[in-house]
């Protein structure tokens, strides 16, 4: 199947097997680069140009792969129910979590079961182990209980939350505007 040229402005062109094997690979691992790859587009290719092919810039040589994976994505997120707003509510959740919510006054680890939804959401796992000693003097048997809360990643979901909201390199050119002379 060869790609139809663009013949006049604004018509749409139709992805070639390599752009649409890069378009349903990219749909899978959300990394263009990796897409590139297992498209098989030379590695300098894969590296310099994919980045571009999925983003809405005015730069975008192939802005309809752009538009394929934006309909797709709408698509699936249509049949699966998810909203962009819901995911981002979640990596909320784990980005602005506090170490506090998880602690009671008595410094013990709080029982899960008792947090609400909003917090517990952040919580990655939690892990209980017992140990029993006895003690020679009394002869008396002891359980210690530790227990180990782990959140998920903060900083990951910071960054998650930062590229949605555009704080990062795509838009750093931008911000460098609005940047004193002296931090340029």
């Amino acid at each position: 199947m060869k790609a139809k040229k663009k013949t006049k402005k604004g018509k749409q062109k139709h992805p070639n097997n390599q752009e649409q094997v890069f378009v349903d690979e990219y749909l899978v691992c959300l990394n263009p680069e990796k897409a590139a790859l297992k498209a098989k587009y030379a590695k300098t290719t894969a590296r310099t140009k994919s980045f571009l092919w999925v983003s809405d810039s005015k730069q975008n040589p192939k802005p309809y792969i752009y538009k394929i994976i934006k309909k797709r994505m709408a698509a699936r997120s249509e049949k699966t129910g998810i909203k962009a707003e819901q995911v981002i509510q979640e990596f909320a959740k784990i980005a602005f979590s506090n170490i506090q919510d998880y602690i009671g006054p008595d410094n013990e680890i709080t029982d899960i079961s008792e947090m609400n939804k909003e917090i517990a959401a952040a919580v990655e796992s939690v892990q209980t182990t017992s140990t029993i000693t006895s003690n020679s003097k009394d002869d008396k048997e002891y359980e210690t209980k530790n227990i180990k809360l782990k959140l998920h990643n903060k900083i990951s979901a910071l960054e998650n939350l930062g590229k949605h909201l555009g704080i990062y390199a795509e838009n750093n050119k931008l911000l460098v505007e609005f940047l004193p002379p002296v931090i340029r």
